[in-house]
C-alpha cells in the first residue's frame, strides 16, 4: 500500500455543546497559541495535559480518548435515559399495533409489521470512544517558522488513540482516512506537554486505490518532499517550567470506522508497531493484538 498526505484547505471549526446545566459543561479541548501565552489571554493549567504536534506544512488530526469511569458514567447516564424515552414510545407503539392486528383481523388484511422493540444499539447515543475526540489543525497554529508548523492542545489528561488525518467539517462529518486498521496510542499526563513531532503525520497507509479516486497523484509526490525535509519536533515559547517529553508510542488494535471515511492504518513502527499480514502486532512483545468487535454503522468507502 502507498503513503498519502490527506492535504485539505484550512477551515474555521466550529462545535455546539447543550449541557444540561452550565455548571456541569465539561471542559473542551483547546487550542493554545504563542502569541495568546505573551499577552496572558491564555495560560497553561498544570491540571490539563497538551498534546504538541508539528510538521513541515499545515496538518491535521484527529485522536480518541480510551473512555475512563467518568465518561462512562456519562455515557451510562445518557443511555438510561435515551432507553427509559424510546421504552415508553415502544408501549404506546405496541399498544397502537396490538389494535391494529385485530382490525386487519377484522377486515381479512395482512398485519402490520410489530415494533422493533428498542436496544442500547439503536438508541442513537453517541458512544464513550467519540466523546473525548480532538482534532488538531489545521487553523490555530501554537507557532510558525521557516522549518516547520507546531500545534499545541490543552486536553483532558488520558490515553489517547491516533485516529488518522481527519477534519471535522461543519456539518459534524469528517473527512480524511481514518486509521481504523491499526494505530498507537499514548499517555497526556497532567502538566506536561507530549509531543508527537511529525511522527504519525506521515505514517497512513492507505488502498492504492484512494490516490485514484482522489484524482491527487500530485499529494503523494508532496509527501515525499516532506519526508526529505526530515522529522520535526520540540515545542519553543513554553512557560519556564513547563516539560516537553516525546510520546511514548504503543500499538492499538483496530477501531471501528464510525464515520464512513477511507480506511488506513498507522505504518508499521521499530520496536513499536508491526502486522502479521491483517493482524495488528505489539512489537514490544511480538503479541498479536485481539480484533474487536467491529460494529461500525458506515462501510468504508473504497
Amino acid at each position: 500500500m502507498k503513503r498519502l498526505a490527506m492535504i485539505a484547505p484550512a477551515l474555521m471549526l466550529a462545535t455546539a455543546l447543550q449541557p444540561a446545566h452550565a455548571a456541569d459543561k465539561p471542559k473542551q479541548p483547546v487550542p493554545i497559541e504563542k502569541t495568546k501565552l505573551a499577552d496572558a489571554s491564555q495560560k497553561l493549567d498544570p491540571a490539563r495535559g497538551y498534546i504538541a504536534m508539528s510538521d513541515h506544512q499545515r496538518v491535521f488530526g484527529t485522536f480518541l480518548r480510551v473512555p475512563d469511569d467518568g465518561t462512562m458514567a456519562a455515557y451510562r447516564a445518557d443511555v438510561d435515559k435515551a432507553m427509559a424515552k424510546a421504552k415508553k414510545h415502544y408501549a404506546s407503539a405496541l399498544e397502537t399495533w396490538e389494535a391494529d392486528v385485530k382490525a386487519a383481523a377484522q377486515l381479512k388484511q395482512p398485519a402490520p409489521a410489530k415494533p422493533v422493540e428498542p436496544t442500547e444499539q439503536t438508541l442513537g447515543v453517541m458512544v464513550p470512544e467519540l466523546r473525548d475526540m480532538v482534532t488538531i489543525g489545521p487553523m490555530f497554529i501554537f507557532a510558525k517558522d521557516a522549518n516547520s508548523f507546531t500545534y499545541l492542545h490543552e486536553v483532558k489528561p488520558g490515553t489517547y488513540v491516533y485516529y488518522g488525518g481527519l477534519m471535522p467539517m461543519p456539518s459534524g462529518a469528517l473527512i480524511g482516512a481514518c486509521t481504523c486498521m491499526g494505530t498507537v496510542a499514548f499517555e497526556v499526563k497532567p502538566g506536561v506537554v507530549t509531543d508527537l513531532g511529525n511522527t504519525l503525520n506521515q505514517q497512513t497507509e492507505i488502498d492504492p486505490r484512494t490516490v485514484a479516486m482522489t484524482g491527487k497523484p500530485a499529494d503523494v509526490k508532496l509527501l515525499e518532499k516532506l519526508r526529505a525535509k526530515g522529522p520535526t519536533a520540540g515545542v519553543a515559547g513554553l512557560p519556564q517550567g513547563w516539560d516537553v517529553v516525546p510520546a511514548e508510542l504503543h500499538a492499538y488494535r483496530k477501531i471501528n470506522n464510525y464515520y464512513g471515511v477511507f480506511v488506513g492504518r498507522v505504518g508499521a513502527i521499530p520496536g513499536v508497531l508491526a502486522y502479521h499480514r491483517d493482524k495488528v502486532v505489539d512489537a514490544r512483545t511480538g503479541q498479536e493484538l485481539p480484533d474487536p468487535l467491529i460494529t461500525s454503522r458506515q462501510k468504508p468507502k473504497l
